[in-house]
């Protein structure tokens, strides 16, 4: 049984690069989650005398079918609040699997970067999850256009607090526990697992804007 496990986590999750489309596979679900939360608000309706100014709906659409997101499990036709709860559905589920293989590798004495970066640091799962948000970029520059698009600035291509707290946490509530993890004293800033992108003067605390230090993501990448 043991061996099963140990070759089946191999095959999960065979370098560095594999767990990364995996965490990236999780994050797809959370930001096509959001982009229908926002049509379903009517948000970008609003906004229809800007729309020279901003991402088009169409150029979104096509990245959220083509090979950032998984085709086969795209959402079926259905109301705007079921394709929501079905992606948030697959992103836990996709978490799960996630979690479940590094601790099968971890078991067999494979050392995935990520889960050895967060072990090293002692960094709870959402530190963890908002380090992978800020990697995205940096690794697919597609994301870029879909930050900005959510952050309705073209400019904004990497993720502000905001945005990190929007797809992580689903009540205020929640997003004022979650806001002092992104304190100078934090992990994440404090071990410099991640860096302002702007110098931050006058910024509210939700809209400073991250990027992932350039050390960490050759890191994540096995290198």
């Amino acid at each position: 049984r043991e061996t099963e496990l140990t070759q089946t986590a191999a095959d999960a999750y065979p370098d560095a690069g594999s767990h990364l489309v995996g965490e990236l596979r999780w994050l797809n679900r959370l930001l096509a989650a959001d982009v229908l939360r926002l049509r379903q608000a009517s948000f970008y309706e609003s906004l229809k005398d800007f729309r020279r100014f901003l991402i088009p709906d169409e150029e979104v659409d096509a990245l959220l079918v083509n090979e950032v997101f998984d085709n086969e499990e795209a959402p079926q036709e259905s109301g705007q609040a079921e394709s929501i709860q079905y992606l948030l559905r697959q992103a836990e589920d996709i978490r799960s699997e996630l979690a479940r293989w590094a601790k099968t590798a971890r078991g067999a004495g494979s050392l995935l970067p990520l889960p050895q970066l967060a072990q090293s640091f002692h960094l709870t799962e959402f530190e963890t999850q908002a380090l992978v948000i800020c990697l995205a970029p940096q690794i697919d520059a597609r994301y870029e256009k879909l930050y900005a698009y959510l952050q309705n600035d073209f400019s904004k291509k990497a993720p502000s607090v905001d945005l990190i707290l929007g797809l992580l946490s689903r009540t205020v509530e929640e997003r004022i526990e979650l806001l002092p993890f992104f304190d100078a004293t934090a992990p994440l800033q404090h071990y410099r697992l991640i860096e302002s992108v702007e110098n931050g003067t006058g910024l509210s605390a939700g809209q400073r804007f991250f990027r992932a230090d350039p050390r960490i993501l050759q890191y994540v990448l096995g290198n």
